[in-house]
């Protein structure tokens, strides 16, 4: 998932749901994607699929390849952006470029 400054976050999970760096990885291992913000919220989890079968926007099931930085389909992101957009709402998004 991008970040502010345009690099690459991988963020694991621990059972507890504390975040925990997980390191440098390479993107194409992604298993999904989820918008995060730093006041702790978590948007639901956009799962990636192994076929074109399985995909299912409307389930936030995706089959995509990632390419090195994980980076997801253009149309993932801007769902993600909407959901965090969602959660901050309208005033706190003041000054932000539209997606």
């Amino acid at each position: 998932m991008g970040s502010e400054a345009g690099g690459t976050v991988v963020v694991g999970w621990d059972p507890e749901g504390e975040s925990e760096p997980a390191g440098l990885l390479d993107g194409r291992d992604a298993v999904g994607w989820r918008a995060v913000c730093e006041c702790g919220w978590r948007g639901p989890m956009w799962a990636r699929v192994a076929t074109s079968a399985e995909h299912d926007i409307g389930r936030r099931r995706v089959h995509a390849d990632p390419g090195l930085y994980g980076d997801a389909p253009d149309d993932v992101e801007s769902a993600l952006r909407r959901e965090w957009a969602d959660h901050v709402g309208p005033a706190a998004l003041e000054g932000w470029p539209e997606a």
